[in-house]
């Protein structure tokens, strides 16, 4: 029986790393599919903060989306992006995210000031319910996850949304 994407985002979710990689090794073009809200499988592996994941996926993607450059901090690759299509900036993810605060969250923080100085509007309300803030002030750089605590909720497939604001844990 063949795999599926659905069964990839699955083991994603459930941290599978054993099943993630055998997937993968047998069919290396699932690690490009998105989800049933247009996430990347790489997207999805980054929420579940496990590097070996993350790995297992990225090593069978050839090129990264704005998101994906966006979370990893890849600058070169979001530059291009950006002068490929400026509309880019402020694009969002199907999860409820843009690229500025999907950079915030993971704490990639000239990929934050690279969309910032490429126009990304500072202070959108987020859709989805994974918090990253950053204090443009000067006063720090923060990675948070005020949601649910912990891990948030970007991790697995949760349903539950909440709204957030890039900027928040410095007090604006």
């Amino acid at each position: 029986m063949a795999s599926t994407a659905d069964e990839l985002f699955d083991r994603i979710a459930a941290d599978d790393i054993d099943g993630v990689t055998g997937l993968l090794e047998e069919q290396p073009w699932l690690a490009t599919e998105r989800d049933d809200e247009g996430v990347s499988a790489l997207l999805r592996a980054r929420y579940q903060m496990d590097r070996a994941l993350v790995a297992a996926v990225r090593a069978h993607v050839p090129e990264l989306d704005v998101f994906e450059a966006a979370a990893f901090g890849d600058l070169d690759g979001l530059s291009e992006l950006l002068a490929e299509d400026p509309d880019r900036v402020d694009a969002w993810s199907g999860d409820g995210f843009t690229p500025l605060h999907l950079a915030a969250f993971f704490g990639q923080t000239d990929a934050v000031r690279l969309l910032v100085a490429r126009g990304a509007p500072f202070d959108p309300a987020g859709r989805g319910c994974v918090g990253g803030w950053f204090d443009p002030a000067g006063r720090g750089w923060a990675a948070g996850r005020e949601c649910a605590g912990g891990r948030g909720c970007a991790g697995g497939r949760a349903r539950r949304r909440c709204g957030w604001r890039v900027g928040r844990c410095a007090g604006w």
